[in-house]
């Protein structure tokens, strides 16, 4: 396909962009340019990043209360440990 789409509004990147590397078995995708010129939206598909590193664990409310605040905290240069 034209600038590298694969047919389905995507090019490929990470490890399986690299020659040689088709089999690697995590695909990471991005738009394709021509998508977008053709007036069409990206839809995304598949596992999100934290699914695929982390089982999908998600912080709950409190636990991303306290990394927000930890964040605010680290901006104003105060480290908390």
């Amino acid at each position: 396909m034209p600038g590298g789409c694969d047919g389905q509004g995507r090019v490929i990147g990470g490890m399986g962009a690299l020659p040689g590397f088709g089999w690697w078995p995590i695909k990471a995708y991005k738009p394709c340019s021509a998508l977008y010129a053709a007036g069409l939206e990206y839809t995304r598909k598949g596992q999100e990043t934290n699914d695929v590193l982390f089982g999908g664990v998600s912080l709950g409310k409190e636990g991303s209360q306290s990394l927000d605040e930890i964040k605010r905290q680290a901006n104003k240069g105060i480290r908390i440990k």
